[in-house]
């Protein structure tokens, strides 16, 4: 829409907030349910996840925000290049574990 039409104010700013709030109200709930897959060992899975995240998140703010930053549209194009690779790892994530992860055991 913004390639054709001047961005606006509420109509620019309210997918932003629809993704913000949408990551908030998920990341808890996968942050745990990824801790639950070693629970003896929460912290560093939760040390690691937390690493991970960091280490992508500069990585893509030091690499690819730059280069994509010119127009709207190329922002545009990078975000629906980054939603498809994240459904792909995810769907061949899920096609290679056959079944839903179990979690370790808890010795007692």
């Amino acid at each position: 829409m913004h390639a054709l039409f001047p961005a606006t104010v509420p109509w620019a700013v309210l997918p932003i907030f629809v993704y913000t709030f949408g990551v908030a109200l998920v990341m808890p709930v996968l942050s745990v349910a990824a801790q639950s897959l070693l629970p003896t060992m929460r912290g560093l899975a939760a040390s690691v996840q937390n690493f991970v995240q960091m280490l992508i998140f500069a990585l893509l703010s030091g690499f690819v925000a730059p280069a994509l930053f010119d127009s709207a549209l190329h922002l545009a194009a990078g975000l629906v290049v980054g939603v498809t690779l994240s459904v792909g790892f995810a769907w061949a994530f899920v096609a290679s574990q056959g079944s839903a992860p179990q979690p370790c055991p808890v010795p007692d």
